[in-house]
């Protein structure tokens, strides 16, 4: 029987899209507002983003491209969105970056193959006297 690792990629990926909503999502001068800011302030957009980010990085720290594929599909209506109401993407923040960076992270660690640690079989119980 082998005990299986987990994905450290894939944790790692999951941990970055977990924290991307609490940083700068939007930075103009000196103001930065993250998406958790935004989502407070009821923009059902940016809860649902917000649901996708976190959701997509505990599920990444288990299955990377599940995760990841959910935590870009969050970042891709954050941009859609963001887009089609004129901001341009010099605005976007460290947070919305991470987001991507968290994602693709998350996606890719599907080519990291952990290694199986094998385990030793259990020992035979002792002769009977």
């Amino acid at each position: 029987m082998a005990v299986m690792k987990l994905n450290p990629i894939g944790i790692i990926g999951g941990i970055i899209l977990i924290v991307s909503p609490f940083l700068a999502w939007i930075s103009v001068f000196f103001i930065n507002i993250s998406l958790l800011d935004m989502a407070l302030s009821g923009d059902m957009v940016s809860i649902l983003i917000l649901i996708l980010l976190i959701v997509g990085g505990i599920i990444a720290l288990f299955k990377g491209l599940i995760g990841g594929i959910i935590g870009l599909v969050g970042v891709l209506i954050f941009t859609a969105f963001s887009l089609a109401q004129g901001a341009p993407i010099s605005v976007f923040g460290l947070g919305y970056y991470l987001g991507w960076v968290g994602s693709i992270i998350s996606i890719a660690s599907i080519f990291f193959k952990p290694r199986v640690t094998p385990t030793s079989p259990p020992s035979p119980p002792p002769p009977p006297p």
